[in-house]
């Protein structure tokens, strides 16, 4: 049970071998010469010999005893919480960085299902995709137990995979292991490294757990590959990328009809197109619900497709259907961050400030590395008027990625509104370079330029903002933002209720907004927050 055990049994041992061994009349006989004087110890030569060999194997019994202590003194309690870095793609080519990500992606997805295993958000473990950084600092940055880590290598269609389980508090390598798959059995792969892992974290698993470990969405081994692709393109956000994914999507649906994990990555492309591709929430919110729901009449315990109908109610200003599928989704999977940070604008642009605060802050402890989720941390304060807090959070998700075009513009506006113009000035101007010059950021900024009488700098960038709004990549929104800062209350107004017919979702900013304030007591406004559902 300890070392010192091991070795007072050692001593006993050895006490043993030497004492006189009669010797039988077969044996051969050696004389051991003493070294104190007395008579020699007679012994056999067969009985000394094997009392070496057992010596020798209780030494080594010793050793690996020693190494296991070492290994696991102080682990007396389960490993409770996990990282999953992306897997290392060794010598593939471009096309094939799918592969690593998906089973990655997917191995966290299962680990999440382990309700006592607190598992890192891929949202987090991917900021360390191919950086070179030292596991051990990076487990202690995330607070977490152990980290696992892999590297995958090609050869034609076989894959080997090595992966790694590491002891952060030890500071040593629980367990390791190779596999030698192929691409045709990817399903296979990641489900025996996922019972690997799990079985190795000392944590007792029930047997409906363990089933849900490695359960299929799919037995098409190709339609898997196809969703792990459309899952790679869409987390690229992009409008071109998430065509990609559609395409993938669509493609795996096509091999197996009753995927649900795939309609759920349709459904996930569909909500974000708005955003990322500008395109109009008319066509995106029936495409998203129909996926959503064909995913749910497959498997209806998809945490993430409730939560993405549940944003696709909100889009349509159906607050309580949303605010039902959310909570479907929370008690299905209370883990999945994006749930908590959707859920939060629900309430903030209701103005359910007191109930938003610990659902944002909720989505935070999962997924602290998040921007968004920061940056969506700071807007209550900003909303309470705690304007210095808020550009706490602001400049915290600007640290956590300097390349997220809205933290700098909410940190603009917030400065703003603290009368810091020149570095509010910097921030938003920051913030159109960064994003691409979206519909938004220009809002932002030819706001900002209004309100400082810098009015042929807005005039230019009210254009811009109408250009896109004639040929369908922009909002009246963004445009209603711009007359706001020049002091134009009917075109405000005028604007404000063209998106409204347009059924925007950023219509639902209004209470959010300081940009209203000046319009906030019109009639036309109080009424149009209350056609969109509105209330403080």
């Amino acid at each position: 049970q300890s070392i010192a055990d091991m070795v007072s049994e050692l001593r006993r041992e050895q006490k043993k071998s030497s004492r006189v061994v009669r010797p039988s009349p077969t044996d051969s006989i050696t004389a051991q010469p003493s070294t104190t004087g007395d008579t020699p110890v007679v012994v056999s030569g067969k009985t000394q010999k094997n009392r070496i060999i057992a010596l020798g194997a209780l030494g080594v019994v010793v050793v690996l005893a020693a190494v296991a202590v070492y290994m696991f003194a102080g682990r007396s309690q389960p490993i409770d919480s996990l990282a999953v870095l992306p897997f290392e793609d060794v010598g593939a080519s471009s096309d094939q960085e799918y592969l690593a990500d998906g089973v990655t992606e997917s191995i966290i997805n299962n680990l999440t299902k382990i309700s006592s295993l607190r598992v890192i958000p891929r949202s987090t473990a991917f900021r360390f995709k191919g950086k070179e950084s030292d596991i051990q600092e990076i487990g202690s940055k995330l607070n977490v137990a152990a980290v696992l880590s892999g590297r995958i290598s090609h050869h034609g269609h076989a894959l080997d995979v090595q992966v790694d389980l590491i002891d952060i508090k030890r500071e040593s390598q629980l367990w390791g292991k190779s596999y030698r798959s192929s691409v045709t059995d990817l399903l296979s792969l990641q489900e025996q490294i996922t019972e690997d892992v799990s079985s190795k974290l000392g944590i007792g698993l029930s047997s409906e757990t363990r089933e849900n470990l490695t359960k299929r969405s799919t037995e098409n081994t190709q339609a898997y590959q196809l969703y792990l692709q459309g899952r790679y393109y869409w987390n690229k956000r992009t409008a071109v990328a998430l065509e990609r994914a559609v395409d993938y999507f669509d493609q795996a649906i096509a091999l197996d009809s009753t995927y649900a994990l795939a309609y759920c990555g349709l459904a996930d492309c569909y909500i974000v197109q708005s955003q990322y591709a500008g395109t109009p929430t008319s066509i995106t919110i029936p495409l998203t619900q129909k996926a959503a729901r064909r995913a749910l009449n497959l498997d209806n315990s998809l945490a993430e497709a409730h939560t993405t109908l549940a944003f696709s109610y909100f889009e349509e200003w159906k607050y309580q259907e949303a605010e039902k599928e959310f909570k479907q989704s929370l008690s299905l999977n209370p883990r999945y961050a994006t749930t908590y940070h959707w859920y939060n604008i629900l309430l903030v642009r209701t103005g359910r400030l007191d109930e938003a605060w610990p659902i944002i802050q909720r989505g935070h402890e999962l997924d602290p590395f998040s921007p968004i989720i920061m940056l969506n941390v700071g807007i209550v304060p900003l909303l309470r008027g705690q304007f210095e807090e808020a550009l706490t959070y602001f400049k915290q998700t600007i640290e956590l990625d300097p390349s997220v075009a809205v933290g700098y513009a909410w940190a603009g506006l917030t400065n703003y509104l603290l009368k810091n113009y020149a570095e509010a000035q910097v921030q938003l101007e920051k913030a159109l370079e960064l994003s691409g010059r979206s519909s938004e950021c220009v809002g932002y900024l030819g706001y900002f330029y209004g309100k400082r009488g810098m009015r042929e700098d807005a005039m230019k960038l009210l254009k811009e903002n109408e250009e896109r709004y004639r040929v369908g990549t922009g909002s009246a929104y963004n445009i209603a933002r711009i007359y706001a800062g020049l002091g134009d209350k009917e075109k405000v107004l005028e604007f404000l209720d063209r998106d409204f017919h347009d059924n925007s979702t950023w219509i639902t900013s209004l209470n959010e907004d300081y940009m209203w304030d000046d319009v906030r007591s019109e009639p036309r406004f109080v009424e149009l927050t209350r056609k969109v559902g509105l209330v403080k």
